[in-house]
């Protein structure tokens, strides 16, 4: 919530913010979909 607050009062332009977020979007669906795959793998090299 801070985070957005600052946002707000340092003017950080919206398209700027908006591409940050979407791009944390991104990386984080991509983390839970990589994790996802390999717990379907029954036998890992190690």
């Amino acid at each position: 919530v801070s985070l957005g607050i600052f946002t707000l009062l340092y003017q950080v332009p919206k398209p700027l913010a908006a591409s940050h977020q979407s791009g944390a979007l991104v990386l984080l669906s991509t983390a839970i979909w990589l994790t996802h795959e390999l717990k379907l793998l029954k036998w890992i090299p190690k």
